[in-house]
């Protein structure tokens, strides 16, 4: 999935619809976020995103942003913490339960059925599309939505007994295939590798970070891919990889050589990236890490509702980055407020009218228009009203 962000504040107004105040459309099937309203100030949106377009570039925070955070944005760290408060005081919940039907109960293990039979590869990771038997990969990022897949059976009370044992047994053994060294993994588990390897991306990254935290950080994958990042600047230069700590293998691409200079832009992870895979893997918080955190999750609101791979990253970026600051979680809160607004029930979306209750149905409605009965967004649709 890839992300561009508009990075002024009208246009984060504009593409919610909620000229000329960013806190005036009313929330329809909503979640109680709303009582949230006003508490995040639209300034203090604006300097987040100012923050991202100045930054993002950026590979890591660095000592610069550090001292400027601590000097000038504490107040916007303060609103984010007020809103965290008061979501505490209201009793808000940040992913409240589905509470299902037993009708419901039994849609989710047809699903997962339906799943294991169409659309999960023999490598054991979710495909793109439909097939019986898949032999081979035809999604870019089998980890990313594989992730998707377990957090959403994980929402809706079905991730437990022999469907997370089986998961537990085979994911460690999925992902060794794919491990050059711990941390650092190629995107799919061939073998033997192929001539042409692509690079391992931060979407891939991501989805082990979330796989790992569903399993309580027992595979030790956002560990691990801290570890490897901190000792190489947060450079995942796999195709090159020959042996542990080597990278000497040729480099292809569709056919053509390509030098390491020429790959490095797809190897580095860039800012808020890294202070995902920093958090994550167990590093301390600073007021900066936060707050670059946060303005990319209010970033990824910024190309309107018919965009909606960034909003989709920042869904899972929400669910293993909870609890980890007060900060953080207001900022979370925020986003979730501003999301359910705009991929409310009815809105029109990329020319596609919404149907679900809940945002994050929503989103994934109009990422996968070509396949009703895809797992994400059949089980997307019972998640309880509200951002997702």
């Amino acid at each position: 999935m890839k992300r561009v962000f508009a990075l002024t504040l009208w246009s984060l107004c504009a593409s919610l619809f909620l000229m000329p105040s960013c806190t005036s459309m009313p929330v329809k099937n909503g979640s109680g976020l709303k009582q949230l309203e006003g508490k995040v100030s639209d300034n203090a949106i604006q300097v987040l995103i100012d923050l991202l377009g100045k930054y993002q570039a950026w590979a890591k925070i660095g000592e610069v942003l550090n001292k400027f955070a601590e000097a000038n944005l504490q107040w916007v760290a303060d609103e984010m913490k007020a809103a965290n408060q008061l979501a505490i005081d209201l009793g808000i919940q940040m992913e409240p339960p589905a509470n299902l039907t037993p009708a419901q109960q039994q849609q989710v293990r047809a699903i997962i059925a339906d799943a294991q039979a169409r659309w999960i590869n023999s490598y054991g990771w979710l495909n793109y599309n439909p097939g019986t038997p898949q032999s081979s990969y035809d999604n870019e990022n089998p980890s990313l939505f594989t992730g998707e897949y377990l957090y959403l059976l994980m929402r809706l009370g079905a991730l437990t007994g022999t469907e997370q044992a089986t998961w537990k047994t085979n994911l460690p053994k999925q992902v060794a295939l794919m491990q050059l060294q711990p941390g650092l993994w190629d995107r799919f588990g061939y073998q033997p590798r192929p001539v042409e390897v692509e690079m391992f991306s931060h979407d891939e990254g991501q989805g082990l970070i979330m796989l790992d935290n569903l399993f309580g950080y027992a595979f030790g994958f956002a560990k691990n891919q801290q570890t490897y990042g901190a000792k190489y600047d947060y450079v995942y230069m796999n195709p090159a990889w020959s042996a542990p700590n080597r990278f000497q293998r040729p480099m292809v691409w569709k056919g053509q050589p390509v030098t390491k200079a020429q790959a490095w832009p797809q190897a580095q992870r860039y800012f808020d990236q890294v202070e995902e895979i920093r958090r994550t893997g167990g590093v301390a918080t600073t007021l900066a890490s936060d707050l670059v955190l946060c303005a990319s999750f209010l970033g990824s609101l910024t190309q309107g509702c018919g965009q909606t791979s960034s909003p989709i990253l920042m869904i899972q970026r929400a669910h293993f980055l909870k609890g980890l600051s007060p900060v953080l979680d207001g900022c979370i809160y925020q986003f979730k407020f501003m999301a359910e607004k705009l991929w409310a029930k009815g809105n029109q979306c990329g020319g596609i009218t919404v149907t679900n209750d809940n945002a994050y149905g929503n989103m994934l409605q109009i990422y996968f228009p070509q396949y009703s009965d895809y797992p994400l967004r059949t089980l997307s649709s019972l998640l309880p009203p509200g951002a997702g």
